[in-house]
């Protein structure tokens, strides 16, 4: 991968401004009730070398460049590169740091855009890493284009390449032990209606895949194996593209599973013809995975045969002892 550098907008640059005029003025502000700049000022300049006024002026003067190039500089000289296995931080005029974050570490990736960056068609990337890590990179032009190569980036170094099979195998294989079809994420074809209970039954796969040898959910794929698309997804989305479905996603994962499992959890999009279909690749977790409820009770599923069966109580115990013990 060539190395890409992203480097924040102007409204970082005005924000930081900002920032720092205040904390000026308010340490000065209490400093003046602790000494008397006039007193100062009679002391240490002669009177007939300058006046009072003056001083104040060629003083608030200097200390106004000064600050506004410090600010200017830090952040000319700070940018975000892509590598190909992390992401750079790079700061500082003189001493130059740096911090990374690499790939394998990257657990979603995401968009938010303010009303002004709206306006100048920028938006600020979000990325959720492992150990509860979050980077934004603000106000970016071409974010969406940044995404896609983050994206790229993590699907390219985390996905397993055995598991990444395209979708006309997938659908000339059918469902079974590995691969499971789902038409919609969250959308009721009989009840034409958003429903909690699809998308309770999209995770519940994903878990049964977690808690066995992994798999692939097709969303976007009826049980016969007919494309029928995203499109109904879409519209009951706020906004109705691949990014809103995206983003809907891993929110119900980060609520029903927990975002420590989106590493093991792949999304991809295919075309056939005029229709979508996302693929999800699912790794097998090294760690019991639970779908949580609403009122925060867990239950267990496993991906056994072609179908995901929930676990007694006794049953998860023994399941987990046997699969899980002494790697936790």
């Amino acid at each position: 991968m060539k190395r890409v550098i992203i480097k924040e907008g102007p409204l970082v640059l005005v924000r930081n401004l900002i920032g720092a005029e205040l904390l000026v003025s308010i340490f000065l502000f209490i400093a003046s009730y602790f000494e008397n700049y006039e007193a100062i000022f009679r002391t240490y300049v002669p009177v007939n070398l300058a006046r009072y006024d003056i001083f104040l002026v060629l003083i608030f003067s200097i200390l106004q460049i000064g600050l506004i190039l410090t600010i200017f500089f830090r952040w000319y000289f700070s940018h975000y590169e892509l590598r190909e296995r992390e992401i750079v931080r790079k700061t500082g005029l003189i001493l130059r740091h740096q911090k990374s974050v690499l790939a394998t570490q990257i657990l979603t990736v995401g968009i938010s855009q303010s009303l002004i960056e709206r306006l100048m068609r920028h938006g600020t990337i979000i990325i959720e890493c492992a150990f509860d890590m979050e980077i934004r990179i603000r106000n970016v032009e071409l974010f969406g284009e940044y995404v896609s190569q983050i994206k790229h980036m993590v699907d390219t170094r985390n996905t397993p390449a055995q598991r990444v099979r395209p979708l006309a195998d997938l659908l000339a294989q059918g469902e079974g032990g590995r691969i499971e079809f789902k038409q919609t994420l969250r959308w009721d074809i009989r009840k034409k209606a958003v429903s909690k209970e699809v998308e309770r039954a999209i995770m519940k796969t994903i878990i049964g895949f977690l808690n066995a040898d992994g798999g692939t959910l097709v969303i976007g794929v009826d049980d016969d194996g007919n494309v029928v698309g995203l499109q109904e997804d879409f519209e009951s989305l706020p906004k109705k593209n691949r990014d809103s479905f995206e983003n809907h996603f891993t929110a119900l994962v980060k609520a029903m599973i927990g975002i420590k499992f989106r590493s093991l959890i792949h999304t991809r999009f295919e075309k056939i013809g005029e229709e979508e279909v996302c693929i999800i690749d699912v790794e097998p977790s090294s760690k019991p995975a639970y779908l949580i409820g609403t009122d925060g009770k867990e239950e267990f599923f496993v991906r056994t045969g072609n179908a995901t069966n929930p676990f007694r109580m006794s049953e998860a115990e023994e399941y987990i002892a046997m699969r899980w013990k002494g790697r936790e």
